[in-house]
């Protein structure tokens, strides 16, 4: 087979060349999907940890916030 035409050289290489950037793009999607997975499991089991001191520091600070707004108008 002898291709003497450019415009066929390009053809052919892009032709080839197709399913080896879908797969490279898929295979790249797959991990940041699977990285961000691994990052919500991350941060759920954290909170999961934390989530009930998280949640009285921000009561306490939100009654202080509270108080002082209502002790500035009495004075």
């Amino acid at each position: 087979m002898e291709i003497e035409n450019p415009l066929e050289i390009l053809k052919i290489t892009v032709s080839a060349a197709t399913p080896v950037v879908l797969f490279a793009l898929g295979v790249l999607i797959n991990n940041s999907i699977k990285k961000s997975e691994r990052s919500t499991s991350l941060r759920s089991e954290i909170y999961k940890l934390i989530g009930g001191d998280l949640n009285d520091i921000y009561s306490f600070t939100s009654h202080l916030l509270a108080s002082g707004k209502n002790s500035a108008h009495l004075a």
